[in-house]
């Protein structure tokens, strides 16, 4: 997506590029039979605790981290909706996400996957809930985690579909969690480091309830949330109890709601906040450091993919034939260049992202059914009975102000062959209501091409899926599906999934378009904030940031 409001596959995560460095002991396996044992780090990053080397500085305590960012969270149940909720600096999972889509120890100190079927982690001990009513800094236990994944499995949740394959999930002793599958399920490693599998404490739900008071954000991680202000600010303090010896360094966090772009650009310019969260426009990054040295910005790709949804059952959409015209009327280029700013302001991709090669499919084959063929839409359109076009209403995120900018390029190509659209952007809250409650004609914007790739077809595409929001009946694809979701074996599982982008490209369940680039800036004197963020990491990583002023 290019902005908050990305869709959820497989329940993952939002909108920052994931980097290729590798330096965690915890890997991942790939689900082949025989013992795997993965070790977790100790630290949750490897430079962050251990001695500075003799150039780098020593990180200082103290001090409030102003974040400006564009909206206010929809809900504050962290299973309810992915990439809006999970929230890493309050929580933590049983393993962590870290750059190139590495997982490695949180919670878990290690873990094993004896077979196909088997997970055992060993937990930390010692590691406390924060100090508030009503767990009050009770100690983590096993049964927290087995809460934690029950709760997640209840139908109201999307989180859900993470689990359909558990048969049991057990405390065998009070740091040691034994999780055993019905079947093989190859997305289940990543299941147990996604944001939204922050381990909660049975007290926090049975006095809350559905937790969406923010005061029910209550758990183990580097900081505590303790205001929130509708619209305006979220406020986090240091968690005095945090089990990373040391961390976090600063003192809090105050994320500030900032809906225009430009006055958040002006805002840190300013000085009256100390990192811009992710953009996608790029074309507005020189106005945030033009005529000044006193501010850095990261670019990267997100690794989620920004496309074009059908609502099936809206009556033109029920043809086959019209979902393949608009395919063939679409020039994704000239999306990237309108929401970037230039034709670096993303990648043109599918529907599984580059990064997880073997699995997507090569430039040159995707851009070969990717490619823009009018005379094909219009030929299509005509044969379905719908060569005058048709009103088409585009649900959009208010807030993904180059989002906006990309779909009134939509709105120009889509009337090349005769249908009309009528854009219609929505605030989150309300934009999350539809689309889950499936109240739309279409929608623009993006999916996360979560931890395991298989998992974004098996998470958003298939009949069954909670998160099936267009409303797709695909008997097919889901018979390929039910083959790549169990196969052990890698190449085989990663063949079985470009044969289903393959499919999706002749049978349009949605659009693939491209990955935004976006930046992110923020003052010099904000330390080892940089570097690549994934989407599903929830911002753990603000633990590890200081303050040199």
């Amino acid at each position: 997506m290019a902005g908050a409001g990305s869709l959820a596959a497989g329940l993952a995560i939002s909108a920052c590029g994931g980097g290729d460095d590798d330096d965690s002991d915890g890997g991942t396996p790939t689900g082949a039979a025989g013992q795997q044992t993965q070790t977790g780090q100790e630290t949750p990053s490897g430079q962050a605790t251990q001695p500075a080397a003799t150039t780098a500085p020593t990180p200082k305590r103290g001090g409030t981290l102003r974040i400006g960012t564009g909206s206010y969270p929809a809900t504050f149940e962290h299973m309810a909706y992915a990439a809006l909720t999970g929230d890493g600096r309050v929580y933590n999972q049983l393993l962590k996400l870290e750059a190139g889509q590495k997982l490695t120890g949180d919670l878990a100190e290690k873990w094993e996957v004896p077979d196909p079927t088997t997970y055992v982690f060993q937990l930390r001990k010692g590691v406390k809930f924060q100090n508030v009513a009503p767990v009050n800094g009770r100690e983590l236990t096993a049964e927290d985690i087995v809460y934690t994944i029950e709760r997640a499995r209840k139908q109201e949740f999307l989180t859900r579909q993470l689990w359909t394959a558990l048969d049991t999930v057990v405390a065998t002793d009070p740091y040691t969690v034994k999780v055993t599958l019905k079947q093989p399920f190859a997305p289940t490693i990543f299941n147990f480091g996604t944001s939204v599998m922050g381990v909660l404490a049975r007290e926090v739900v049975e006095q809350f309830g559905d937790l969406k008071d923010p005061k029910s954000r209550i758990g183990t991680g580097p900081f505590m949330l303790t205001e929130a202000r509708r619209d305006e600010a979220v406020i986090y303090k240091r968690n005095p109890d945090y089990f990373e010896n040391g961390l976090p360094y600063l003192d809090g966090i105050d994320l500030l709601i900032i809906p225009d772009r430009l006055s958040r650009t002006i805002a840190l310019r300013s000085g009256q906040i100390d990192v811009l969260t992710r953009n996608a426009g790029l074309s507005d990054m020189g106005e945030a450091t033009r005529g000044t040295n006193d501010i850095e910005v990261g670019i990267s790709i997100a690794e989620n993919v920004t496309g074009f949804g059908f609502q099936h059952t809206f009556e033109p959409f029920k043809d086959l034939r019209v979902r393949q015209a608009v395919s063939f009327a679409i020039d994704r280029k000239e999306w990237v260049r309108a929401a970037g700013g230039s034709d670096e302001g993303g990648r043109v991709i599918g529907f599984v992202h580059p990064f997880e090669d073997p699995y997507s499919l090569s430039e040159e084959e995707t851009a070969k059914v990717q490619r823009l063929d009018l005379a094909e839409a219009k030929k299509l359109m005509d044969a379905a009975g719908y060569a005058d076009g048709f009103e088409l209403s585009v649900m959009a995120n208010a807030g993904d102000t180059a989002g906006l900018d990309a779909l009134a390029v939509i709105q120009q190509q889509l009337a090349k062959i005769s249908i009309k659209v009528k854009p219609d952007p929505n605030e989150l809250a309300t934009w999350v209501k539809r689309l889950t409650s499936k109240q739309f004609e279409s929608y623009f914007d993006g999916w996360p091409t979560i931890l395991d790739p298989g998992g974004n077809f098996h998470g958003n595409l298939t009949t069954k899926s909670p998160q099936n929001y267009w409303d797709a009946n695909v008997p097919e694809l889901d018979a390929m599906d039910a083959k790549q979701i169990v196969e052990t074996n890698p190449d085989v599982r990663a063949g079985l999934i470009r044969d289903m982008e393959r499919w999706n490209y002749k049978n349009p369940v949605c659009i693939p378009a491209y990955a935004p680039s976006g930046w992110t800036a923020w003052q010099k004197y904000v330390k080892d904030y940089g570097g690549s963020r994934p989407t599903n990491s929830a911002n753990w990583q603000d633990q590890l940031v200081w303050l040199d002023k």
